[in-house]
């Protein structure tokens, strides 16, 4: 007599095992204790939509930080600094060292576009660092300022 509670467990226990080691593959940062480079890079592109008047001494600012602590100061991994000298889009190459990286991190990149050391353009949505394919993109928008 054939036994058809053992053959649906063991198929319930077969998908059960596969989709658990699928969710594995899935980390939300890759950390490889043993890496040799002492640096790696991340590469993308800031855009803004709006209308583009550049002043003489606009800088954009690219960070990698990690925002998964709460109620904390998001955490700078990562900076760079470019100097802008032609209209959006403006390709980045952010270069950091993968040591500063914990397991359990979250890790976005931020832009803003300064001139005269005064905010003018931020990103205002998270854009995640890692697992998103590259090249990256952040949209940047202007700030509202004050009169």
């Amino acid at each position: 007599m054939f036994n058809w509670k053992i053959v649906t467990l063991f198929f319930a226990l077969i998908a059960v095992s596969a989709c658990s080691s699928h969710s594995k593959n899935k980390k939300k940062v890759e950390i490889n204790d043993d890496l040799n480079n002492t640096e790696l890079t991340i590469s993308g592109a800031v855009i803004d939509h709006g209308p583009q008047f550049l002043a003489e001494n606009a800088q954009l600012i690219i960070k990698l930080e990690d925002t998964s602590k709460q109620d904390v100061v998001s955490v700078t991994i990562a900076q760079q600094t470019i100097h802008l000298s032609a209209p959006s889009p403006w390709p980045f190459i952010l270069t950091y060292d993968p040591k500063k990286l914990e397991k359990n991190g979250r890790y976005v990149l931020r832009a803003s576009v300064e001139v005269g050391g005064k905010l003018r353009l931020i990103n205002r949505s998270n854009t995640l660092a890692f697992n998103t394919p590259e090249p990256i993109n952040i949209v940047v928008s202007a700030i509202h300022l004050q009169k």
